[in-house]
């Protein structure tokens, strides 16, 4: 189950969103103060539990949690792609033929 924190040090004012997934402690930075924000980081810990529980059970994951993942851009993107989460921003990127150099 994902928790949220309350971040207030060191100049950093925001949200933690940490979560288990494969066994490895994943956290989600969200800046800001105020109960929208809060709220945001709490939707934000439900997708990423819904994620995490369906890649858990091998079975098909929220579609709403799947379109979150994949309207994501940015460092959130990439982390969740690279978490398994979600899917690449490019279908190339799947397969080794986008990822590698090709031979000359």
């Amino acid at each position: 189950m994902a928790s949220v924190t309350r971040l207030d040090s060191g100049g950093r004012q925001g949200f933690r969103v940490r979560f288990y997934c494969d066994k490895r402690r994943r956290e989600i930075y969200i800046p800001g103060t105020g109960r929208k924000v809060e709220a945001l980081a709490k939707t934000v810990a439900g997708h990423c539990d819904a994620l995490v529980l369906a890649r858990g059970h091998n079975v098909a994951a929220d579609p709403v949690a799947v379109a979150w993942a994949n309207g994501t851009d940015g460092g959130l993107r990439d982390s969740l792609t690279g978490w398994g989460l979600a899917d690449p921003a490019s279908p190339r990127l799947s397969t080794d033929e986008g990822r590698l150099l090709s031979p000359i």
